[in-house]
This record gives C-alpha cells, structure tokens and sequence, in this order.
C-alpha cells in the first residue's frame, strides 16, 4: 500500500506530495462516484493519467483522493475518413514503435498525428495531453 501512494504522490522530477488514498477508475461512472463524494465530503481530488508528468501536475499537494484513470484505456471510437479518434484518458502513446501509436496514425495518417505540448519524454498519456 505505501509503494502505491508513493508512487501516486510524485512525479519524474522533484514535486512530492502523499495523498491519502488512491482510486483506480476503470469507467465513466468510476470517476462520477469518486468525485460526487469527494465533493459531499469536502475532499481534494488530483486526476491522474499515466503518471509521467513533469511539472507536478498529477501530484496531490493537498492530499486528499489520487484518482487514477490508467486502466482507462481504450480506443472508443476510430473514423478515419472523419479524422477522428476518441480514446479513454489512460491511453498511452509512445514514441518510436507503440501499438496505439500505430493505430491512430493507421486511422488518421502520420501527417495528422501533432501532440499539442510535450510527450512525456519518451511517452505521455491521452490525459496528460489534453
């Protein structure tokens, strides 16, 4: 239990901070329930995606609830001709050979397929790109 709440309280440079406890959602209504209690209960919550962040923004400094979306991670809808991709947040893409990076490229074409911001370094969630 303390390695997860270690590892949901930093990110990959120097911000730090435990929460007290960690949920990990799985669906849509997984993320309404946490945050439906946690704000009848007055309690923090810091969205978290893949969790490569650099600039501490999925660090609970405040404490509170660390809610992580990494196992939400499907492709929902791909519509090529529309140039559309829908994923979960908890989508990984990777630079270089990544199985979701080849789909969305497959769908969209590589000349479609711009990051706004970084990437994580060498990988970035759909969440933390957004």
């Amino acid at each position: 239990m303390a390695e997860v709440l270690e590892e949901h309280g930093t990110d990959r440079w120097n911000f730090s901070h435990l929460p007290e406890v960690v949920v990990f959602a799985e669906s849509r209504d997984d993320v309404v329930a946490v945050m439906r209690f946690a704000n009848e209960h007055s309690i923090p919550v810091t969205t978290r995606g893949a969790g490569v962040g650099y600039v501490g923004g999925c660090v609970p400094v405040k404490g509170g609830i660390a809610l992580s979306v990494a196992r939400m991670n499907a492709i929902v809808e791909l519509a090529p001709e529309d140039g559309v991709v829908v994923t979960q947040p908890g989508v990984i893409l990777l630079l270089g050979n990544c199985f979701w990076r080849e789909v969305l490229e497959a769908a969209l074409g590589p000349e479609r397929m711009g990051e706004k911001g970084g990437c994580g370094g060498k990988r970035g969630g759909v969440g933390g790109l957004v």
